[in-house]
């Protein structure tokens, strides 16, 4: 499988969900969700963030989808020069009482983590553990031979 193909079948597949939800998010920026113009319909692919697709959800996707046109025409009035992804919070902060929900959902959103250090640090400790010039192959067989080695050394422990 080339790097290439790797990668694309990454994102599409294993990433997908992922993926996917960071599109969504994208609906809570103003600058993005003008030039997206999403329909009352696309709407309906929020339910993938669990503060909405829940049986109980904490954001009423209803809600989110009354308040569209006039976040939309409120969003027409930005200043693209003059916002950055710091001005998000505050933009809903300011409309408040013309987009609650939306400026709930903007907060949800902000408040999740997002990191790649866990995805980071395994790819430090493979980095530590491998030669630049081994292949997936030889690592996957050192890993295995480690794996066996471990439960051989383990054996008369469990007794």
């Amino acid at each position: 499988m080339s790097r290439f193909e790797y990668f694309r079948t990454k994102f599409t597949v294993d990433l997908h969900h992922q993926v996917q939800l960071l599109k969504l998010a994208r609906f809570c920026h103003p600058i993005r969700m003008r030039e997206i113009r999403p329909s009352i319909e696309d709407l309906d692919e929020l339910n993938l963030f669990k503060c909405i697709g829940i049986p109980e959800p904490l954001i009423d996707l209803t809600a989110l989808k009354t308040e569209l046109p006039v976040y939309l025409a409120l969003a027409q009035d930005i200043n693209d020069q003059d916002f950055d992804k710091n001005c998000i919070l505050p933009f809903f902060k300011t409309h408040r009482k013309e987009l609650p929900n939306w400026g709930q959902f903007a907060s949800l959103l902000a408040a999740q983590q997002i990191s790649s250090a866990a995805v980071e640090r395994v790819f430090s400790i493979l980095k530590q553990a491998f030669d630049y010039d081994e292949t997936q192959e030889s690592s996957l067989n050192d890993y295995v031979m480690g794996i066996v080695m471990k439960k051989y050394n383990n054996r008369n422990n469990k007794n």
